[in-house]
């Protein structure tokens, strides 16, 4: 991407911090809600699993959140402050499930890291991938998306980071975010902060882990890969939209990709204006997934006249995005998850060969098909 596509855009953040959310939002438990606790079950028994290169995926994500050590012996060196070790606030829906937020925060951290690995080989022709990228440049987007995921899955140091639990960090007073981060220009060995916002604890975007066979309640903070759950269907889709399947690991990865080092291994360019910082930036407006795919529907359409439009790959929630779809997908066995994107050629999106549907500004939380429906 041309820096002339990110500058203007770049400039809305704060130098020192990238920010999750948008100011047009109030919090994100009014905004993106994504449905109740206990869901309805749809009917017919849903669960399937695809069997493909993620088949042992779920296997050593599940040995992953059992060992805390390894959080360490990833792709980066992760701290927390000493607000971490605090109880899990009593209105959360974490509370009585974890003891401390550090707990919480490993496990969602071990999340980020399962997301990128589902998606550090993803293929241009998915499906997920062209919900959320495509346009200019495709194969540059294509190389990013998976040098970063690589980054982070990959066993060797790209970066380190500092949870900070105390909910007033950073720009957390100041906006409804669930986290901010310190995204300045830094080496891998440079700590980086990564404020946790007291909305983080039960905002409706990230009060679920991903699945685990070896517990699926209470919920939240988990869910069965059922029709009760994760993977109701609707022929061979999902039932319900892409916001349903936001976790708090989707919100960790987002927050990773500010970062510097990381960024600039993967080969994003860095802005002149703010000292080649290379992280990504919050570009878009509305929820999480479902805003990532409007993003890029706004990328297609611009005519190179609106230079806030950044490309995809400049987009932290279009990385969450597309590796939090993907997962769902190898989990549950769907074709796509909804809203349906129509047909696919087997090359990159263009605006022209493959229309992206513009979610509504109050989306559905549930069903966006009714039960049989393709």
């Amino acid at each position: 991407m041309h820096f002339s596509k990110i500058a203007v855009a770049l400039v809305t953040l704060t130098p020192a911090l990238a920010q999750r959310g948008n100011p047009d939002e109030t919090t994100p438990d009014a905004s993106c809600n994504t449905g109740p606790d206990t869901d309805p079950e749809a009917p017919g028994d849903t669960r399937r699993r695809a069997l493909h290169d993620f088949s042992n995926m779920f296997k050593r994500h599940a040995s992953l959140y059992k060992e805390r050590a390894r959080v360490d012996k990833r792709s980066g060196q992760v701290n927390f402050d000493d607000n971490c070790n605090e109880p899990v606030p009593s209105n959360s829906g974490y509370s009585g499930v974890f003891e401390t937020r550090r707990d919480v925060l490993e496990a969602a951290y071990a999340d980020a890291v399962t997301l990128a690995e589902t998606s550090q080989s993803i293929s241009p022709g998915a499906r997920a991938f062209l919900h959320y990228f495509g346009g200019a440049s495709p194969e540059a987007q294509l190389d990013h998306v998976r040098r970063m995921f690589t980054g982070i899955a990959e066993e060797t140091n790209r970066f380190t980071i500092m949870f900070e639990c105390s909910g007033t960090g950073g720009d957390c007073p100041n906006v409804q975010s669930v986290a901010n981060t310190d995204a300045t220009v830094g080496e891998a060995g440079d700590e980086k902060t990564i404020h946790i916002c007291n909305p983080f604890w039960t905002s409706a975007s990230t009060r679920y882990l991903l699945h685990r066979d070896d517990q699926e309640e209470p919920s939240p903070p988990f869910r069965p890969a059922t029709s009760s759950g994760w993977c109701a269907m609707s022929g061979s889709n999902s039932l319900r939209n892409a916001q349903f399947f936001a976790t708090a690991g989707t919100s960790i990865l987002h927050e990773l990709t500010h970062l510097h080092a990381l960024a600039s291994n993967a080969g994003l360019d860095g802005d002149p204006d703010e000292d080649n910082r290379a992280g990504t930036g919050d570009f878009q407006t509305g929820c999480e997934l479902l805003g990532a795919r409007a993003h890029l529907v706004r990328y297609q359409q611009n005519d190179g006249s609106d230079n806030d439009v950044a490309s995809p790959d400049y987009n932290a929630e279009s990385y969450a995005a597309v590796a939090t779809e993907l997962y769902f997908e190898t989990l549950c066995g769907f074709d796509e998850v909804r809203p349906l994107a129509g047909p696919r050629s087997s090359s990159f999106a263009t605006p022209s060969s493959t229309p992206v549907p513009v979610p509504s500004s109050t989306p559905a939380v549930l069903a966006t098909a009714t039960p049989g429906s393709t």
